[in-house]
């Protein structure tokens, strides 16, 4: 079954997009409230790679590029409908 995620905003749903609903949780119980400046440096990699895995940290790095990830993305898991 799959969730509803039309009541999340864009960048949330883009989040989920690139990582699956799991993996963005993981992101958001960790840094849930911040905006999380991404960097092209291998430090700034391995830092989101601690959070949700490599393969996930690049992911995001390839596709956020040298931007932040905004508060409204890091939503709650009450707000996804994940359990």
């Amino acid at each position: 079954m799959q969730n509803d995620l039309s009541h999340l905003p864009t960048t949330a749903q883009k989040l989920i997009d690139v990582i699956g609903v799991p993996l963005a949780l993981r992101l958001v119980e960790a840094c849930g409230g911040h905006t999380i400046n991404m960097y092209n440096s291998d430090s700034s990699l391995e830092k989101m790679a601690v959070i949700v895995g490599r393969e996930a940290a690049e992911k995001l790095f390839k596709f956020y590029g040298k931007c932040a990830i905004h508060r409204a993305a890091l939503t709650s898991r009450a707000q996804t409908g994940a359990q």
